[in-house]
């Protein structure tokens, strides 16, 4: 009779674990890449403007806009979900106690910069993306 059975190794994972370990930590380094380039794009104000204030605006309204505000807004975005993605990948594999309370930081920032800078373009009359006519 033969038995199939995987031995755990050093660690106390099975092999299956591992593979998946590596997996999500491949594809968090891939996501992380992506939101990379965009953020570093949209810092460098190339590339489409993915930003709520001007694809919600009509397109009279985003002739007139300044965008840079919008761009920073949205690279320092990307740079901070890109941060927040590479510490699930470096979790994935080495998975310390201390990783993710910094990933919950890392995606609440997110969050906090993205509202906190929206209201302050919103209260700041030109600094909202919009020049003041007249």
């Amino acid at each position: 009779m033969e038995r199939n059975c995987s031995l755990p190794r050093r660690s106390g994972r099975r092999n299956n674990e591992g593979d998946k370990m590596m997996t999500d930590a491949i594809l968090c380094v891939a996501l992380a890449a992506f939101w990379l380039v965009l953020g570093v794009r949209s810092l460098q104000e190339k590339g489409r403007l993915w930003n709520n204030t001007y694809l919600y605006a009509s397109q009279k309204e985003r002739e007139t806009m300044e965008k840079k505000p919008l761009y920073r807004q949205s690279g320092i975005c990307f740079l901070l979900i890109a941060a927040t993605f590479l510490m699930m990948a470096i979790d994935s594999v080495w998975h310390k106690d201390w990783m993710l309370p910094v990933e919950i930081g890392l995606a609440a920032a997110v969050m906090i910069y993205a509202i906190g800078s929206s209201i302050r373009q919103v209260r700041g009359g030109k600094k909202n993306g919009t020049k003041a006519a007249g």
